[in-house]
């Protein structure tokens, strides 16, 4: 972990040229009733130099980069579309616009340095996914966890800690 940090985390970094960057990683949970409706909640704790006080030449800064989740029965893949670009597989395309079942949980900007002086932060988040899933035939739920940049510049996050709690719906 880099200074004030100290311990490990599972880290990701993005330096968005596009403004418009998702990067993740993702875990498969097994063991779950076949068939049965799962809700989910999610506590993330972050270490990251996401800052509200540094912009790109847009305007966009740290508080515009966000923590995202989804839960699916199908593994998230990365899809080449006919445009040579990458999408979620499961994000859908209506005409021009893009729809994700990925739940944002919200900004992971943690403080107010400009750009030549970016510190590191803690910081907790928590949520409900919005979609619900229907565990399949062998129990199983893939859990995709990760940052969405508008920010055109280089984040780095570190996970220090992830609960991902399922619950049966009656």
């Amino acid at each position: 972990m880099p200074s004030p940090g100290s311990g490990t985390g599972y880290h990701l970094s993005v330096t968005n040229r596009s403004q418009d960057a998702l990067i993740w990683t993702k875990k498969q949970f097994t063991g779950l009733e076949p068939g049965v409706t799962y809700s989910f909640e999610v506590n993330v704790g972050v270490f990251t130099n996401a800052s509200t006080g540094c912009a790109d030449s847009s305007g966009a800064t740290g508080s515009d980069t966000h923590l995202v989740v989804l839960a699916d029965a199908t593994e998230p893949t990365t899809v080449l579309m006919s445009d040579g670009t990458n999408r979620l597989n499961s994000d859908t395309l209506s005409g021009t616009t893009l729809t994700r079942a990925i739940t944002d949980l919200g900004s992971i900007a943690v403080g107010t340095g400009d750009c030549s002086s970016l510190t590191y932060a803690s910081k907790e988040i928590n949520g409900t996914l919005k979609q619900d899933v229907v565990a399949p035939s062998d129990g199983s739920v893939w859990v995709l966890m990760g940052v969405d940049a508008k920010y055109a510049g280089k984040v780095e996050v570190f996970f220090q800690s992830v609960t991902v709690s399922a619950k049966a719906q009656v």
